[in-house]
């Protein structure tokens, strides 16, 4: 449940809110990933910072899509050569 919210967030540049640790949190969702011991992460911006965070799946709980929150990322999109046929790739 909480991929697909991420997901859609994350394709529509919605901004998300949850609670993490007893703390309330609205960021900006960019990546969802896996760390070294296979728990699934969350990578976001804090809302109103440069700061990308790693967010642990289990830490999360009353995930919250602001669909009339959206952002524009603050992260530079890079175009990267791809071997097979000499397109791009943006990440």
């Amino acid at each position: 449940m909480k991929t697909e919210k991420f997901l859609s967030a994350i394709h529509h540049r919605f901004r998300v809110k949850f609670y993490y640790s007893a703390q309330e949190f609205v960021v900006d969702p960019y990546l969802i990933s896996f760390d070294k011991n296979g728990n699934k992460i969350l990578y976001a911006k804090e809302k109103n910072s440069d700061v990308v965070k790693k967010f642990d799946y289990k830490g999360m709980c009353n995930l919250k899509v602001l669909t009339d929150e959206r952002f524009v990322p603050a992260i530079p999109v890079i175009p990267v050569a791809n071997l097979k046929g000499g397109s791009y790739v943006f990440v």
